[in-house]
């Protein structure tokens, strides 16, 4: 068994975050990611429900105007791709990629990506299973340096 304190695991899915928010930065980021994902012998998984062909946070900013909506629109489909947290993951901490005795420590490090990203409602009963689970814009924010207020 792998032995990975969870502050190291909540380490690694902020850096994984800041990581892929400086990558949309620029146009390319989706050839970048794909050819990093070959590099760590993964295939390709194109994102679902959006468009991103050429898009960035700031072409997202300009079609969206709303941070929140980059945010879910934009940054959270594109931070959902499996292939590519469990690719940084490896790439980043070899020791975790586990495949070959049969364990792979993203399932569990996405399991903690997507705790990071969504909260519970406020409205949730303990014991309760099933629940719908809302985006955590402030902690995303936060982790991006992304949480000011205009005035």
């Amino acid at each position: 068994m792998i032995n990975i304190t969870e502050e190291e695991s909540c380490e690694l899915i902020i850096k994984f975050i800041q990581y892929v928010f400086e990558e949309v930065q620029t146009e390319g980021w989706q050839i970048r990611r794909n050819e990093f994902l070959f590099q760590q012998d993964h295939y390709v998984e194109e994102e679902f429900d959006v468009n991103l062909d050429d898009m960035t946070f700031d072409k997202a900013m300009e079609k969206y105007g709303d941070m929140d909506l980059v945010i879910s629109r934009f940054l959270y489909p594109v931070l959902s791709n499996p292939q590519w947290v469990e690719a940084w993951i490896h790439h980043l901490r070899p020791d975790l990629d586990q495949r070959h005795r049969g364990f792979c420590y993203y399932w569990s490090a996405w399991g903690k990506l997507n705790d990071f990203l969504y909260k519970r409602p406020d409205d949730f009963v303990p014991g309760q299973m099933f629940y719908a689970r809302e985006i955590d814009y402030d902690s995303v924010k936060d982790v991006l340096g992304l949480g000011f207020q205009l005035k």
